[in-house]
């Protein structure tokens, strides 16, 4: 590996929104796997090429292999086997709107949302019965964390709180 002169400026690359946006078209997955290869048929290292890659050797070998077989349509991915979600695409919606509210708009008793109180609104609105923990999960998924409020305390001076946290 040659590493003369000055290392290039990564400042400006988020390799965690390349790969996010990798991962939302597989077409684009494909390109790097022709140019993974590309890079093997120009004598490019193994090691080199599952480094930069983030791959194993065995995903790398599998890739020379269906491109082998079955040219470069080999490549492509197919559809993978799982379960369906739960929540339908319609549904995570109305969850998502639903979570943008308090929990007093639907006559709960509670100030904040948690896994037990979605799960209750799913099962009350869209008779689907999940676990906390899915809950807790579709919750991360929908872009929420799970945070609670902090408390002030209403009669608390707040020059006294800033000296007192100046003098320790």
């Amino acid at each position: 590996m040659n590493t003369k002169g000055r290392p290039p400026k990564t400042e400006g690359i988020d390799v965690f929104a390349l790969q996010s946006w990798m991962s939302l078209n597989p077409s684009r997955w494909e390109g790097v796997k022709c140019q993974a290869l590309i890079a093997l048929a120009n004598r490019e290292r193994v090691s080199t090429i599952c480094r930069i890659l983030n791959v194993s050797r065995e995903s790398l070998r599998l890739w020379r292999k269906a491109v082998e077989n079955k040219g470069p349509q080999g490549l492509t991915s197919r559809p993978r086997k799982g379960r369906p979600p739960r929540l339908t695409k319609e549904v995570q919606q109305d969850l998502k709107e639903a979570v943008l509210k308090p929990p007093s708009f639907f006559n709960y008793s509670k100030s904040i949302w948690d896994g037990k109180l979605v799960c209750r609104y799913l099962l009350e609105k869209h008779n689907i019965q999940i676990k906390i923990r899915a809950a807790q999960y579709w919750l991360n998924k929908l872009g929420f964390s799970r945070q609670r409020p902090r408390h002030k305390l209403i009669k608390a001076d707040p020059v006294k709180q800033t000296i007192f946290k100046e003098t320790i």
